[in-house]
């Protein structure tokens, strides 16, 4: 039970907190968003992170890396984007998909009203075409370095394995898992504090643990995780699998261009 465990915990949240603290024991080596904040906090673009966020949906990181890399080589930053729209849209239609083009519209219609800068306001990013409380959340967290919990299916998909519901896809509601989660870390925030997890790091470890282990099909001979619900065969301990440079690609593209 984590330190801080009070009488009025559920079962479901204790196994949650005990769950994140036996993730990152597992990646002990991973560097978590928290801990490069501090690292290169300032240089980070909110324009980066909106169109690499922006663009991520059903797109594998590889795929979505190199179409980034494509798109800021015409547009490295919001004023570019603002300055050259529409004029430069069948540059764009060469690299985005078809679907994606009123998202990339409607982010720069916005950042010329917004005066070329993307707003700290969850609010106001939602008035973007395309724009979701995921990618939202995202912005805010990676862009502007303030508190925020994004939440992928991965995260969702793993959520539910914890509570031992059913494995399906879009039987899980986002939006409530994602209240459910951020209420857990205001309250447990002590905790959090001493395990050093940030409310973005939890989706990272959940985004990170989903991806290399507790996919589709769960490997879950080599997951660490002792109380999961839904664990279909016992841990029989291991190594964690190779991460320690995974995800820096899309890290690096997220950082404002050096002038």
């Amino acid at each position: 039970m984590p330190d801080d465990g009070r009488p009025g915990d559920s079962a479901t949240e204790l196994a949650f907190l005990q769950a994140l603290r036996e993730i990152k024991t597992h990646y002990r080596h991973f560097i978590w968003e928290s801990q490069l904040w501090t690292q290169v906090g300032p240089h980070r673009s909110p324009y980066r992170s909106m169109i690499l966020f922006g663009l991520s949906a059903r797109t594998r990181d590889k795929l979505l890396v190199e179409t980034c890399r494509r798109f800021f080589l015409h547009f490295p930053d919001a004023l570019s984007l603002m300055e050259q729209w529409p004029a430069q849209r069948p540059v764009t239609e060469s690299i985005v998909r078809k679907g994606q083009i009123a998202f990339i519209e409607s982010l720069a219609a916005n950042l010329k009203v917004w005066g070329g800068e993307l707003p700290k306001d969850k609010t106001r990013l939602l008035e973007i075409v395309g724009v979701g409380e995921k990618i939202a959340e995202c912005v805010l967290a990676y862009g502007w370095g303030i508190e925020a919990l994004p939440l992928d299916g991965n995260g969702c998909r793993l959520n539910q394995r914890l509570m031992g519901l059913p494995d399906l896809a879009k039987q899980w509601d986002a939006a409530l898992i994602r209240d459910t989660l951020k209420e857990t870390f205001r309250k447990h925030r002590r905790w959090m504090d001493n395990q050093e997890i940030s409310m973005v790091d939890i989706h990272e470890l959940l985004r990170l643990h989903s991806q290399l282990i507790c996919g589709k099909g769960p490997d879950c001979q080599n997951c660490p995780v002792t109380r999961y619900l839904s664990r279909r065969r016992e841990f029989l301990g291991c190594d964690p699998p190779e991460h320690e440079n995974l995800w820096n690609d899309w890290r690096e593209l997220i950082l404002a261009p050096e002038e």
